[in-house]
């Protein structure tokens, strides 16, 4: 299988890196339009089922570029967010045929720590009351084109997301939102309602401009007390890690790019900024 990569920066270096230690073999390395428009006479000649595009661009430009190369009749791998304004993501989905791969890059969704987290938590859903997601990290010049929540927050809705039927997706309420001046770090609340007597909040918050690193689930039940803390960085192995897991369900997509499972994953990431984009600042309140 060949790839195109468009975005060399550090994200678009490690997926060279390991997609090309795993046997792919790229065309062509994109790190900008002048790239793309000396390279554009060349994608007639290219197999559109043997190639898969590979987006890692900075945020505001991934729907564009992806438009671009599905419109040629690629498959499209795109780092997240899909894009940076709900009607972007959309109108990507509807130029998508059923014969093309497009697959969004919620990493965490992948991750084994997380998988583990999905493999137990229906477990302890019946005593769950509400639950926290918390992702922080020191500053980062990364992604700075747009604010924590379409950054950071992004991940843990698209995780949250996945852990319900879609038909659940957009049955939830926003009870309170904040993103800081700065843009650094964000709050959202939400109400999940699970069936007739089971409504579970779930509380986010995210800080590109932490002190330290942390990635957590925790699980309350009815009195605050804590029934389970998950780290997206449990079961961590050196061999399949979170990249490990991404690469096999792309490739899993790229065979079967009109599943079930890819239509759940593309709403989920449409769903993921429409609600991001949600939260504003609110100078008034602090986090």
């Amino acid at each position: 299988m060949k790839a195109i990569l468009v975005g060399h920066g550090a994200m678009g270096t490690k997926h060279f890196n390991r997609l090309s230690a795993l046997g792919l073999s790229f065309e062509a390395v994109l790190d900008s339009t002048e790239d793309l428009n000396r390279f554009t006479a060349s994608l007639p000649s290219l197999s559109k089922t043997d190639t898969v595009v590979v987006i890692a661009s900075p945020a505001s430009t991934h729907a564009s570029y992806a438009s671009f190369f599905l419109k040629q009749g690629f498959s499209v791998f795109i780092e997240k967010p899909i894009a940076t304004s709900a009607i972007e993501a959309r109108e990507l989905l509807r130029i998508k045929k059923t014969s093309q791969a497009l697959f969004v890059g919620h990493s965490e969704r992948y991750s084994p720590g997380f998988q583990l987290f999905q493999k137990e938590f229906p477990t302890f859903l019946p005593k769950t009351a509400s639950l926290h997601f918390t992702r922080c990290h020191p500053y980062s010049p990364r992604c700075r084109d747009v604010n924590v929540a379409l950054d950071l927050l992004i991940h843990d809705l698209d995780c949250f997301f996945s852990l319900f039927p879609k038909e659940n997706q957009k049955s939830f309420e926003i009870i309170d939102s904040n993103l800081s001046a700065d843009q650094d770090e964000a709050s959202l609340k939400i109400k999940q309602p699970i069936h007739s007597n089971h409504a579970l909040i779930i509380d986010f918050y995210v800080n590109r401009n932490a002190p330290f690193s942390e990635r957590k689930i925790e699980l309350f039940d009815n009195q605050n007390n804590i029934i389970k803390t998950f780290s997206f960085l449990d079961a961590q192995d050196p061999i399949k890690d979170t990249l490990f897991y991404e690469y096999e369900a792309l490739f899993n997509a790229i065979q079967m790019p009109d599943s079930s499972i890819e239509k759940e994953r593309l709403e989920s990431a449409c769903l993921a900024v429409e609600t991001a984009l949600k939260i504003k600042t609110n100078p008034s309140e602090s986090l």
